[in-house]
Order: C-alpha cells, then sequence, then structure tokens
C-alpha cells in the first residue's frame, strides 16, 4: 500500500517538472500572448522586448495600404510591394501657375467675354504673357496681362489679333488661396469651339460650369499610384487624369509631374498636357483640401 503510494506521488511529481520546464521555454510569454494578439516579433531587433511607454509606435508597422484608405487610417507603408501601382512622385521639377495683371486670380476676376489677343510676349523660357482685350457688363474693353508659367515650358499657340473666348472662374474656399481654372478658346464661326489654353490650380477638374473644357474631358483615375504617409494628413494618394477627345473618343492618361504628354488630335496637331500635382488627401487634414490639381492643356500644331 505505502509502494503504490509512492509510485503516485512520484508520478505527479514528474508531471509537475515537465509542465515547469515547458513554461520556462517561452521566455517572455505573457498573457495577451495567450489570446492569440500579436507579442514581441523576433525580427523586430529589440530581443523582443516591448517597446517602452515613451516610445513612438512606428506608423508604418502591419498597415494595409487599400485597408488605410477606405478606413481613412492614419498609417500605411511607403513600400508597398504592388505591382500594379507605380510611383507617381518623382522629384520631377514640374510647375505650373497662372496670374492676371500679377496679381493670383480670385473669385472677383471671374470673367467669360469675347477677347482680342492684342500681345504675345516670352520674356524668359518659362512665362508667356498674354496681352487680350475684353470688357465685361459693367466695364467697357480693356486690356489685362495673363501670365502663363510652366517649367519645362510649353510654348503657347495663341497670336496677336486671334478673336478667342477667354473664361477665367474662381472660387475661394481656402485659407491659402481660390481655386482657379483658366480657358482660352477659338472660336471658328459658327463651328465648335476648340480649347487653346486651359489651366487648373484649385480642388476641382473644373467650375461647376460643363463644357468648359471643351472638346476636352477630364477625369481622376485613382489606384494607379503609390499612396504616401504624410504626417499632418496621413495618407495622399497621387492620382493620374484620364485626358478624352470629344470628337475623337482618343485618351491618354497624364500623371503627376508627367509634362508635355500627347493627346493626338489628327497627323498635325494634338494637345501637350503637363500635371504638375494631382493628389488626393484624407478628410481629416486639417487646413487642406480633400484634393487639389495643377495641370495645363496646350493646343499645338505642327
Amino acid at each position: 500500500m505505502n509502494q503504490a503510494r509512492l509510485v503516485r506521488l512520484f508520478l505527479v511529481a514528474a508531471a509537475a517538472a515537465v509542465s515547469a520546464a515547458a513554461l520556462s521555454g517561452c521566455g517572455g510569454c505573457h498573457e495577451n500572448d495567450l489570446g492569440g494578439d500579436a507579442g514581441s516579433d523576433p525580427d523586430r531587433g529589440d530581443g523582443g522586448r516591448e517597446p517602452s511607454v515613451d516610445t513612438a509606435p512606428d506608423p508604418w508597422d502591419g498597415a494595409d495600404e487599400a485597408d488605410a484608405i477606405d478606413d481613412g487610417e492614419d498609417e500605411a507603408s511607403p513600400d508597398i510591394d504592388d505591382d500594379s501601382r507605380r510611383e507617381c512622385l518623382r522629384d520631377m521639377d514640374v510647375r505650373l501657375a497662372f496670374r492676371l495683371d500679377g496679381e493670383a486670380i480670385v473669385p472677383t476676376m471671374s470673367v467669360d467675354a469675347p477677347a482680342l489677343v492684342v500681345d504675345v510676349q516670352s520674356p524668359d523660357a518659362w512665362n508667356t504673357l498674354v496681352s487680350l482685350e475684353y470688357g465685361t457688363g459693367t466695364e467697357p474693353p480693356q486690356v489685362h496681362e495673363l501670365a502663363v508659367e510652366a517649367h519645362p515650358s510649353i510654348p503657347l499657340q495663341v497670336y496677336p489679333g486671334q478673336q478667342v473666348r477667354f473664361r477665367l472662374a474662381a472660387e475661394a474656399e481656402w485659407e491659402f488661396g481660390a481655386s482657379a481654372w483658366l480657358a482660352i478658346s477659338a472660336q471658328p464661326g459658327d463651328g465648335p469651339e476648340t480649347l487653346l489654353v486651359g489651366g487648373i490650380d484649385g480642388d476641382d477638374l473644373g467650375p461647376p460650369a460643363s463644357g468648359f473644357w471643351a472638346p476636352l474631358d477630364v477625369s481622376v483615375v485613382d489606384g494607379l499610384c503609390l499612396t504616401h504617409y504624410d504626417f499632418e494628413c496621413g495618407i495622399i494618394e497621387p492620382v493620374a487624369l484620364r485626358v478624352t477627345h470629344a470628337s475623337t473618343g482618343l485618351s491618354i492618361l497624364a500623371f503627376p509631374e508627367d509634362y508635355m504628354v500627347g493627346l493626338r488630335v489628327d497627323d498635325l496637331c494634338d494637345y501637350k498636357i503637363s500635371v504638375a500635382e494631382s493628389i488626393l488627401r484624407p478628410p481629416v487634414c486639417p487646413d487642406a483640401p480633400p484634393a487639389w490639381y495643377q495641370a495645363l492643356f496646350v493646343f499645338s500644331c505642327e
């Protein structure tokens, strides 16, 4: 009887020893590891230790790009291994801007009127000054100077003596300035208008008026560019612009920092397209619009 009791005690002691050995092999295990949550990662190079309280978490760690965009999260990896997307921000020096009478465009400058091209000057390689004579419902015709900056340069094919339709639209919605859109179009009698120069510097692709870029149609194509992380805004996504010619049905994609991209119209003419900026921001971005576009469309014939 005493011998059987000793055997049982020996077996209990052996089981306890095995259990203690298994637990000692877990090292830094804690209660959260047993529940299946993420614990220490031996591949982090920190010996498997949890970060201290005053250590900022890595904003790139474990984020999924598509989920971050859909959910408005602030984390995403800039080095996403996704063959379907391309790097669209290549540090190309593409700059576009336009001003009227030496001033930034504001809503009070908005106009839609017939105009006469009085003069065209190029003071340097990047700027073209177009003098336009036009009037409004309250003012007699006056000469105004439109400055168009394009870097790299795109020659504007407007000439002194040309009769055009000049449209300038602006909406002041942001503290840093207004969204502005520019269109100079040829008016060949009763035929359709042909956009000669079109410019975007704003939070939308065009003003509320439809047909502003006729015969071009401009739309946004997302999901083609790698996203980037901005410490103030979170995820920002560069997007492409699809430019379609209404008469031919031909279209082309122009990406941010593209310049002189050609959309063929016929054997002799095409549209030269430059895009300085084309991005989407999350709605949580402070003091910044959810989108911004800077693009120039120039009609060009050989």
